[in-house]
C-alpha cells in the first residue's frame, strides 16, 4: 500500500476523487501509479511466486487499491470478509 505526501493529490481540477466523495469514478486515474504513489498492477499479474494471481479490481480509496486475487495452492475457494 503506498501513502501519499500531500492530502491533495485525490484533488484533480477542484474535484475530490476518492470513493468517499460524491465523485464517483472506477479509476483512480493513472497520474497516481508512479514511484512513491500506486504500485501499478494488471489483471493477471502474480505475486509470491506465482502463488496469487490478480482477479479484478474491488475499488480504491485515499491511500489504497483493493484488489481480488486467486490462491493457487488452495483448491476450493475461500470466501473472507474485511470489517
Amino acid at each position: 500500500m503506498a501513502e501519499h505526501n500531500n492530502n491533495n493529490n485525490n484533488r484533480r481540477n477542484g474535484e475530490d476523487r476518492s470513493e468517499t466523495s460524491d465523485y464517483t469514478s472506477e479509476d483512480e486515474g493513472t497520474e497516481d501509479y508512479r514511484r512513491g504513489g500506486y504500485h501499478a498492477v494488471r489483471i493477471g499479474d502474480k505475486f509470491k511466486h506465482s502463488r496469487y494471481v490478480v482477479q479484478s479490481k474491488l475499488g480504491w480509496g485515499h491511500f489504497s487499491t483493493v484488489w481480488l486475487a486467486w490462491d493457487t495452492h488452495k483448491s476450493i475457494p475461500e470466501r473472507s470478509v474485511a470489517n
